[in-house]
């Protein structure tokens, strides 16, 4: 596995236990939304209505944290500085969550762009998690050569 796809593994790894804390949230009643839902009013304009939306809405976003799981093995590669990683991947994905709430209120999606304080906590500390998870996980299988098996 090269440097690429382990980085997609890391990523859609970290990414699908962050969405399983998110869900358990949206079930316990602690949040609003979760991580499909999130995905389905930016993919779709409108909340998920159905199965098969939410669906689709869930796997576009685990393909999303694949692809942060690249740019972070990518970008800590290049820095040669590989201590604190799980500080970094918490920049990192702490960051993009930040954006997000931007491009949401910016764009007035319905939903997301007005979360209410439960939800606002709980996207906070899964995201933390996430970006924890992607750190460690970079530090134990990312930096190994591509020939190496993981």
């Amino acid at each position: 596995m090269d440097q690429f796809e382990r980085g997609f593994v890391i990523g859609i790894t970290a990414g699908g236990i962050k969405d399983l804390f998110s869900y358990i949230s949206y079930a316990l009643g602690w949040t609003k939304v979760s991580y499909g839902h999130w995905m389905g009013v930016y993919l779709l304009g409108r909340p998920v209505r159905n199965s098969l939306e939410f669906i689709y809405a869930q796997g576009v976003e685990i393909g999303l944290t694949g692809i942060l799981g690249i740019v972070f093995t990518y970008c800590i590669l290049r820095s040669g500085n590989k201590h604190n990683l799980w500080f970094k991947g918490l920049l990192l994905a702490n960051t993009f969550y930040f954006l997000s709430y931007v491009m949401a209120t910016l764009y007035r999606l319905p939903v997301i762009a007005t979360p209410d304080i439960s939800t606002s906590l709980s996207n906070l500390v899964t995201t933390s998690v996430f970006g924890i998870l992607l750190g460690l996980f970079t530090e134990r299988w990312g930096l190994k050569r591509y020939t190496e098996p993981i």
